[in-house]
């Protein structure tokens, strides 16, 4: 069985013999509108060809979505000039490649929206989309629209080309002030080990040094109970002339 009676009856070849009657007789009355005993080999071509030729020219492609999976700028193109026209031409070979002449050949809007639709990047994008807000006639006007398209390329490739060098300087003037910052942590950082190490010395002739006794302050008078070590009246216990250093601490 065929899903299709004319592919039916082109796969089965022109000579009448070969086609089922009951589909051939069909084919006659509701299709060529004559008798089937009249029906020749050329009529039955000519008839499955055109009919086939219009099922092939009401099945309109999704023109939009080819060029959105084809139509692509070169952004590593450094000459701006040549990457536009590249992308225009690239639309052309899209449609050359994929049969989308006839659909385009004096659509100069769709053309139109085509390139636009599908510029990258995106900021170039959007300020061609504003140029055309102030001038609509460029929606239908291919040749000026590439003048656009270029015009528009360019700025936005100057402004990222400054973007780049301003972010290059300021990345620099960061690695300058962290360098700058890493010296100065590096010598208060060496400074202050030096002092540690200073301060380590210092205490440690501060303890070989002999402990020095706190001179005493002379008393006025003699104690009232006299000496601790020899009990005599006359003197204290650290004036004692009979008394050593331990028998003074011990008493």
């Amino acid at each position: 069985a065929h899903g299709n009676p004319y592919e039916a009856v082109l796969s089965e070849g022109l000579v009448l013999k070969s086609i089922n009657k009951r589909l051939l007789k069909s084919f006659s009355e509701f299709e060529l509108r004559i008798p089937v005993e009249n029906i020749t080999e050329e009529m039955l071509t000519a008839a499955i060809d055109h009919i086939l030729g219009s099922v092939m020219n009401d099945a309109t492609p999704d023109v939009m979505g080819i060029m959105a999976q084809h139509l692509k700028m070169d952004l590593g193109q450094k000459d701006v000039k040549a990457r536009i026209l590249d992308y225009f031409d690239c639309m052309e070979e899209v449609i050359e490649v994929h049969g989308l002449g006839k659909i385009l050949k004096s659509n100069a809007k769709l053309k139109c929206k085509i390139i636009v639709e599908n510029l990258r990047p995106g900021t170039l994008k959007d300020q061609v989309k504003r140029a055309i807000e102030y001038d609509p006639a460029l929606k239908a006007d291919l040749h000026r629209l590439f003048d656009v398209v270029k015009q528009e390329a360019i700025k936005n490739q100057q402004a990222f080309d400054l973007y780049q060098r301003m972010d290059k300087r300021d990345s620099g003037n960061k690695d300058n002030r962290h360098k700058k910052q890493l010296g100065h942590d590096k010598k208060q950082f060496n400074y202050d080990k030096k002092q540690v190490i200073n301060d380590k010395k210092q205490g440690h002739h501060d303890d070989r040094r002999p402990a020095q006794r706190p001179a005493h302050r002379k008393r006025e008078g003699p104690p009232p109970n006299g000496c601790l070590h020899c009990r005599r009246g006359d003197h204290w216990l650290e004036d004692c002339p009979t008394a050593n250093e331990t028998q003074k601490r011990e008493a």
